[in-house]
């Protein structure tokens, strides 16, 4: 699994070309855009594998609901979490006041 994870941080270390840090946000405007690190840890066997720039902190702001979704839906099942929580796949950006104005 390293080896599979240190191909895959240098194919895709330069594909950051398009888009700026988040400027509104204290902690990621500070953030160097070319940094690429990924961590995973193995729960079956105690085993972590890291690539590229996992050293360094990152803020992880919206990427955090995906996991986050996946635990709820795990415990309490799809349909009793979208009863809860709304989607709404506007296809605007999560950021973008659009969608509040359209509303």
């Amino acid at each position: 699994m390293q080896e599979k994870l240190i191909e895959l941080v240098q194919e895709n270390q330069l594909k950051y070309h398009n888009g700026e840090v988040a400027q509104y946000i204290p902690a990621l405007s500070k953030v160097t855009p070319s940094l690429l690190g990924i961590s995973i840890y193995d729960i079956q066997h105690n085993q972590l594998y890291t690539a590229g720039d996992h050293h360094y902190e990152f803020a992880i702001e919206s990427i955090s609901k995906v996991p986050v979704l996946l635990l709820a839906i795990q415990q309490n099942g799809l349909d009793t979490v979208f009863q809860k929580v709304d989607a709404e796949p506007t296809g605007f950006p999560f950021n973008s006041i659009l969608n509040m104005e359209i509303n």
